[in-house]
């Protein structure tokens, strides 16, 4: 079982901009970086920065979270930031392609329920 997939946030060119978008692919290794203190890098001079290096799978930018995304190829390594890696995902494989099987998209959206207690000490209240 392969458990290094992972749903991660990259920079990508639309038009003359850049966007953010979803992306998947394979978790390779991560990288501590103690940076050099220096003017030039401002706020992270002197910092520890953590890195991940992934290889993505060639989606075409479509998310695995809202619909049946497969892929057959993956694209070259790159490195991000360490904390665009948003959730472990799943991969099956079919035929000549793998499916991502991404769950996430429940997990990562927090809900306020009220506990029994705090409903009994509502009701005390009344």
């Amino acid at each position: 079982r392969d458990r290094t997939f992972v749903r991660f946030v990259k920079q990508a060119r639309h038009g003359s901009q850049w966007v953010p978008q979803d992306s998947f692919g394979r978790l390779e290794d991560l990288l501590v970086c103690k940076l050099p203190v220096s003017k030039t890098l401002a706020t992270l001079s002197g910092k520890m920065c953590l890195f991940a290096v992934i290889t993505p799978c060639a989606t075409g930018g479509r998310d695995a979270a809202e619909k049946i995304v497969a892929y057959s190829h993956m694209h070259q390594s790159l490195v991000v930031d360490l904390q665009a890696i948003s959730a472990a995902v799943g991969r099956i494989q079919t035929r000549d392609q793998w499916v991502i099987i991404d769950r996430s998209a429940g997990l990562v959206k927090p809900e306020m329920v009220p506990s029994a207690q705090d409903v009994d000490e509502a009701e005390e209240l009344e």
